[in-house]
């Protein structure tokens, strides 16, 4: 079992600059990370050490499988000094994020998911 302590928990709101940059939780404690893009307009984000372990696990998976395929497709993010982290051009205007635009992020042990402020599915 993973160490409570080190599991990316809760929920936090962050503005998105005019760069595409937004300060990740100093909570969690991650210095560089794999993106992939979800369905629903939402990015998942997973760091390094967590990425990896999940990765053998699609190793696994017919070379044809959708879930295989787009973690695959995982883009690899390193954080600024500032604990920024930038969301290229392309996924921006394909998400619709927009500068000075809040969006969420939500813990979800392994990774985190970011979904913009007007996503209402998560807030159910």
């Amino acid at each position: 079992m993973e160490d409570l302590e080190k599991l990316i928990l809760g929920y936090y709101e962050r503005m998105v600059d005019n760069k595409g940059r937004f300060i990740v939780p100093e909570k969690f404690q991650i210095d560089e990370v794999y993106y992939l893009k979800y369905k629903d307009k939402c990015l998942i984000f997973y760091p390094k050490k967590y990425y990896l372990a999940v990765f053998k696990k699609y190793l696994e998976k017919s070379e044809l499988d959708e879930e295989r395929t787009a973690f695959f497709s995982a883009v690899k993010i390193k954080l600024d000094s500032k604990k920024r982290m930038q969301i290229p051009s392309d996924i921006r205007d394909k998400l619709e994020v927009k500068p000075n635009e809040k969006v969420k992020l939500l813990g979800h042990g392994n990774c985190f998911i970011m979904v913009q402020d007007s996503y209402k599915k998560f807030f159910k």
